[in-house]
């Protein structure tokens, strides 16, 4: 068979028009011997890092005539089966078209980008076709607009997919110069966005799949090629006479399509979320903590990674108005609590927590219904006065085991009554798949993580000269201490 044989005649007749690149796989390694006119190119930076953006609601998530994807560059390192990404990461968003497509349009360039933008502001920008227009505040931002919404017709995009390899670089100087990479350790891996509700956490991670991939070796010279000798010899002065490599296609895009198609999206899964009818939110499983001061601003400043296997999301913040009414005569219903975003409550949720367990975490289980209101208008209930929960959340992954919480500041403020400042920690669930289910937790495996978060608050707030002492006070007893029976 031909070396060049697989090299498409429409690629062959583009060779004396502009650089030519062209692609091959294999699995031997590069040898560069004393008489080679290729020297290497070292860069700290290696691993590339790509993350594939498209939209679920095409035909094919990922178009054919072009891509959209953040890139960035890390060191060599060893990476386990998840990887989480700091969202002020600074990435650069690239938008890759095929000029065949758009000859009609006069469009010749085949690359726009944008550099030093936030992995958190660019999926924030590209999620709807709304934001898409704050891309014009950014360099190339304006072009590299229209392509999007030409490429997927209008339509959000979200990561699907990230490829990560380790690329080498061979020069060939002189008065044809070549440029070769090659890519190697090339791993395919899902990412998490939205299936994980990162917009809620804040969170965004991937995992990694099994799809492998052999060397892809690519080409590029602004000398026509068209002799299948001159393609043999770049590569056997490299690889040596007894190289493996044949001309391929679009690897990564395929075999990313391939695990876009099998592998599911990791999600967090609560399996304590055991909804009935609608009613029953789940329990809720979390350790209290009573502070001197406002934590809020002390828990924003923690860093993302403050410890071994530990990714915390960015600090949120959240304001709500509440309320409890309660009753002193032994019905079935002792407190509903009402909560709102507007002071008039004109925009209301009702709930009632059961406590379950004490020992050591507060368990309770959350019913939340509009049902109750109606309980609430049949029955003779007491009003408490209006609290206001001012809130910082972060979430918290544990990388190593899969389990997530979230830690929360709170300051909470009323009328005639000494403001209470506490610190929660809240079990989340667990990392699961979006099209399974977990049908049990590791309780002892809970309780170590609980306990390392734990630590991390402790020791933050303890390095600043505060300390934080275990609670039982829930916000129904500061809001209401003295009113009830």
């Amino acid at each position: 068979m031909s070396f060049i044989e697989n090299v498409t005649s429409a690629g062959i007749e583009a060779l004396a028009k502009k650089r030519t690149e062209l692609r091959f796989t294999g699995t031997t390694e590069p040898t560069l011997f004393h008489d080679s006119s290729f020297r290497e190119d070292i860069y700290p930076n290696s691993v590339i890092n790509s993350i594939y953006l498209g939209s679920t609601s095409l035909a094919s998530p990922l178009p054919e005539r072009g891509s959209v994807r953040l890139r960035f560059h890390t060191p060599r390192t060893k990476t386990n089966d998840l990887i989480t990404f700091d969202p002020n990461q600074l990435v650069t968003l690239e938008v890759k078209l095929r000029p065949q497509n758009f000859q009609e349009k006069g469009e010749k360039n085949r690359k726009y980008s944008v550099s030093d933008i936030t992995i958190a502001d660019a999926l924030a920008v590209l999620k709807d076709r709304d934001s898409f227009g704050r891309l014009d505040q950014f360099a190339n931002g304006n072009t590299s607009r229209r392509m999007i919404e030409l490429l997927y017709e209008g339509n959000g995009l979200q990561p699907l997919l990230m490829i990560q390899s380790d690329r080498r670089h061979f020069i060939k100087d002189g008065e044809d110069p070549v440029r070769m990479t090659l890519d190697a350790g090339i791993s395919y891996w899902i990412p998490s966005f939205d299936k994980c509700r990162f917009y809620n956490d804040g969170l965004f991670f991937a995992c990694q799949t099994d799809v492998r991939s052999t060397n892809i070796l690519e080409i590029k010279s602004n000398k026509p090629m068209n002799s299948d000798s001159y393609f043999n010899d770049l590569v056997k002065e490299l690889f040596g006479e007894n190289h493996d490599y044949v001309p391929a296609g679009r690897v990564k895009r395929s075999e990313g399509l391939y695990a876009i198609a099998h592998y599911p999206s990791p999600a967090r899964i609560n399996p304590e979320e055991n909804r009935f009818l609608g009613r029953i939110e789940g329990k809720e499983r979390e350790k209290k903590f009573d502070i001197a001061i406002n934590p809020q601003a002390i828990l924003s400043q923690v860093s993302f990674n403050p410890g071994d296997n530990i990714f915390l999301g960015p600090p949120k913040p959240s304001l709500i108005f509440f309320r409890y009414y309660f009753n002193n005569d032994g019905d079935r219903i002792r407190t509903i609590a009402e909560k709102s975003e507007d002071p008039d409550f004109d925009h209301s949720i009702f709930q009632t927590k059961t406590i379950i367990s004490e020992d050591g975490e507060l368990v309770r289980e959350k019913i939340k219904s509009p049902k109750l209101k109606t309980y609430l208008n049949n029955h003779s209930f007491s009003q408490s006065s209006t609290g206001i929960r001012d809130r910082i959340e972060r979430t918290v992954l544990c990388t190593d085991t899969g389990n997530f919480f979230v830690i929360l500041a709170d300051h909470c403020t009323s009328e005639d009554i000494k403001p209470l400042e506490q610190i929660e920690i809240e079990y989340l669930g667990t990392l699961g798949f979006s099209n399974k289910s977990v049908a049990h937790t590791d309780e002892a495996q809970i309780k170590l993580d609980f306990n390392r978060v734990t630590k991390i608050v402790s020791d933050t707030f303890e390095d600043t000269g505060i300390k934080i002492i275990p609670s039982k006070t829930t916000k129904e007893d500061w809001l209401t201490a003295g009113r009830k029976q």
